[in-house]
């Protein structure tokens, strides 16, 4: 029995890993002391799983909280943005969320459930 991929694998791919990256580095580098930007980072990790697992049963919950999880990496790197100068890191990183967004907005919110 062949399986079939959903329309939105790629995209929810790209939010299965990243979530795990995020993740993992955060209990990779915090383990055992938490800070509240540890812990915000961490359920942003796990976040993204769950997105990425909502794309993957084509439910539109999974694109909204894939975008809105994007919108909030974007507006805590526009605070670090007040504070430090802008780096080629941040930059991609800006370029990477803003790129999930589309990819995730491309996916034509109408053909989920």
């Amino acid at each position: 029995m062949k399986s079939k991929k959903p329309k939105t694998f790629w995209t929810s791919l790209v939010l299965f890993v990243l979530g795990i990256v995020i993740t993992v580095n955060i209990v990779q580098f915090n383990f055992p002391d938490f800070t509240p930007e540890a812990i915000f980072a961490l359920l942003i990790g796990i976040g993204f799983i769950v997105a990425g697992y909502g794309l993957w049963v084509m439910k539109k919950w999974g694109a909204i909280l894939g975008i809105a999880l994007c919108c909030l990496k974007l507006v805590q790197i526009g605070v670090h943005l007040t504070s430090f100068t802008l780096t080629i890191h941040t930059l991609i990183a800006f370029i990477i969320y803003a790129g999930i967004i589309l990819l995730i907005s491309s996916q034509g919110m109408n053909k989920l459930k």
